[in-house]
């Protein structure tokens, strides 16, 4: 894959690990944070809860993941990336994530009907109302576009 080669190669990283997500090479508790970026929305719903009981055993911190918020359809280009599944503040907040959102789920509709000159015009005010809304979003995350879920896994 070449992301995963350029990222090694970029040196901010003390290590670049290319593994399936439902089979990591980890030992509990064996690195400090585990960041998860887009990536549940293309497991079904099943693998995804599985997924979440087992990195959190991973870090010896926090987990922290990335997820469009609800129903974000996208074609599958390959067989990895279809979005099989979707997820919602109510739910990462049953499974014990704190969430915050980011952006503004409504403008994602408008964007998805927009096309041409139009969209170059539609995404430089889409990104000004993504910045004037991204407290709100913050506050009430059920109203972001993305979320950004955290869970602290040293506690007692």
């Amino acid at each position: 894959m070449p992301h995963v080669k350029f990222s090694s190669q970029l040196s901010v990283y003390d290590d670049v690990v290319w593994a399936d997500v439902r089979h990591l090479p980890f030992r509990n508790k064996s690195v400090d944070m585990v960041l998860i970026v887009d990536v549940l929305e293309h497991l079904s719903k099943k693998q995804g809860i599985e997924v979440l009981g087992k990195i959190e055993n991973i870090p010896k911190k926090v987990v922290v993941l990335t997820t469009p918020n609800g129903c974000w359809p996208q074609p599958g280009y390959t067989q990895f990336s279809a979005h099989r599944s979707s997820w919602t503040t109510k739910e990462m907040n049953e499974v014990g994530y704190v969430v915050v959102g980011v952006g503004f789920r409504g403008l994602r509709i408008l964007e998805l009907t927009n096309s041409g000159l139009r969209r170059s015009l539609f995404s430089y005010v889409r990104n000004i109302l993504h910045a004037v809304l991204r407290p709100l979003s913050r506050r009430a995350p059920s109203i972001g576009d993305l979320l950004i879920a955290y869970k602290f896994t040293n506690l007692t």
